[in-house]
């Protein structure tokens, strides 16, 4: 396992250099302008609103403060809380928008693995509303588990010293689930959705590996956000490629 999340590290400089060898930058500029834009929505939302929503939680939990420095602290908490959740879902809104755009990406690079075209259907409005709904459907499912797991390792947090690894383990389960969206990308050209996930299941160190390095690259300031989406789905599709086409490859 640990071997192949360090062969996903490493699968993203892979995927700069087939996105430039094979001029893909339709497929990389376009989705990072989305993802730009949703981040510069998210930050000036934190930013408006943070007053705005101080004041409604004020009116519902009443606070005896007339402290500057307490509306101040106030203001930022819920500034912060708004980033937050902006992160949270940044992964499902970004890629479930972009997933015609990636997935298409995604096929790109996999014809630059095996060396001949894989389009064997036409990319007609039918199938990018499949891809789409397919997308939608994937994400759901995976919010829904990904926030079940949170919600119960925050709670687990709050037993006395459990609290220490409640951050990473956070982390670690919001980095495995961005991974499975990365890697259906290749997958739905070859799987039900219940294959994608029995697909992953047996080959986690790709998707945990692709994820981690996915969340590290956000969290770099506007580059992070441009260059994450079209990355992350070339590199996962660099690891998934091999192994569909023989399971038991090393």
């Amino acid at each position: 396992m640990i071997r192949d999340m360090i062969a996903s590290f490493k699968a993203y400089w892979e995927a700069w250099t087939i996105i430039v060898d094979k001029k893909l930058w339709l497929y990389l500029f376009f989705p990072g302008l989305i993802s730009l834009f949703y981040g510069l929505i998210v930050g000036f939302s934190a930013w408006y609103w943070s007053d705005n929503l101080k004041d409604l939680v004020f009116t519902v939990l009443p606070s005896d403060s007339d402290s500057r420095i307490w509306n101040k602290i106030s203001s930022g908490i819920v500034g912060v809380g708004i980033a937050t959740t902006g992160v949270v879902l940044y992964k499902y809104v970004i890629l479930m928008i972009l997933s015609p755009i990636l997935s298409g990406l995604s096929r790109r690079v996999e014809e630059a693995v095996v060396g001949y075209s894989i389009s064997y259907r036409k990319e007609t409005d039918e199938t990018v509303i499949k891809d789409y709904a397919r997308s939608v459907q994937f994400g759901l499912r995976n919010w829904i588990k990904e926030f079940f797991f949170t919600v119960a390792v925050l709670l687990l947090g709050l037993i006395p010293l459990m609290g220490y690894i409640a951050a990473p383990f956070i982390f670690m389960i919001q980095a495995m689930y961005v991974g499975f969206s990365t890697l259906d990308f290749t997958l739905g050209r070859y799987f039900s959705i219940n294959g994608s996930i029995d697909f992953i299941r047996k080959n986690l160190g790709f998707s945990l590996g692709n994820g981690i390095a996915f969340m590290l690259i956000i969290m770099i300031p506007v580059v992070g956000l441009f260059f994450a989406p079209s990355l992350g789905t070339a590199a996962a599709t660099l690891k998934a490629v091999p192994r569909i086409y023989r399971p038991s490859f090393a």
